[in-house]
């Protein structure tokens, strides 16, 4: 509001000097400097407002650093499938597959907790949907390992620097 206050000071100011001295440049200039206002007002809108439709990862947080901090807990083998988007600013998501040891309910009930728990703190990250498995649902688990993933890919590329 202040920078539409000052938008119309100035076109008013300068329909002033233009009414008193003729100079009717000032018209265009005038309207090109409410026309950067505007835009500098709304740019981090419409940043925001994409960054929610193309569901992006918030600047905030690092998916990396999710998963690291996730895996560091003990009874957790992997992190794959991570997804951390936000609905609004405000309303952050995050879905993940996560592979642990053993197939105790009570164990992985209370890793369970454990990572969301960590999660909220750790990152604010409220809502979650986190798929607990014991052996990879994958019939190609090289995506249970994303380690083995990037592996084969940086062998690949040197396979074809080599040709």
């Amino acid at each position: 509001m202040l920078g539409d206050a000052w938008a119309s000071l100035g076109v008013v100011i300068s329909g002033g000097v233009i009414l008193f001295t003729g100079w009717t440049i000032l018209d265009p200039l005038i309207s090109l400097l409410v026309v950067v206002a505007i835009a500098k007002g709304a740019w981090p809108l419409f940043k925001e407002s994409l960054d929610v439709l193309l569901e992006s990862t918030p600047p905030k947080i690092s998916a990396s650093q999710v998963a690291a901090t996730i895996e560091a807990i003990p009874g957790v083998k992997n992190v794959h499938d991570l997804h951390i988007w936000a609905v609004e600013p405000r309303l952050i998501m995050m879905t993940c597959h996560i592979l642990v040891d053993g197939d105790d309910s009570a164990l992985t009930n209370d890793l369970l907790h454990t990572i969301r728990t960590r999660v909220s703190t750790d990152f604010g990250i409220k809502h979650m949907t986190i798929q607990m498995e014991t052996h990879c649902c994958h019939p190609d688990e090289i995506h249970c390992d994303l380690t083995t993933l990037a592996k084969q890919h940086r062998d690949e590329g040197l396979l074809h620097v080599q040709h």
